[in-house]
């Protein structure tokens, strides 16, 4: 998608259950590719569990996670 020339990645969580520190570290790396290369990135569908590491991790400061894929489509 980045070598397509995507400017918006939207990342579908709904049936994600767990996400370990390797699984966030992914997402850390590429928000800093990303916002080099003016893509934004976004989270929708996280279970309220999920939801909830992103939030205490201040993540959700740093990406921003919508309810749903509609959500995420019209921001």
């Amino acid at each position: 998608m980045v070598d397509g020339g995507a400017k918006s990645i939207i990342v579908d969580g709904e049936k994600l259950d767990y996400i370990s520190s390797a699984g966030l570290g992914v997402f850390m790396s590429y928000l800093e590719d990303f916002n080099d290369k003016g893509i934004s990135m976004k989270i929708c569908g996280l279970t309220p569990k999920v939801h909830e590491v992103f939030k205490i991790l201040g993540l959700d400061q740093l990406i921003p996670i919508y309810e749903d894929r509609a959500a995420a489509s019209a921001s």
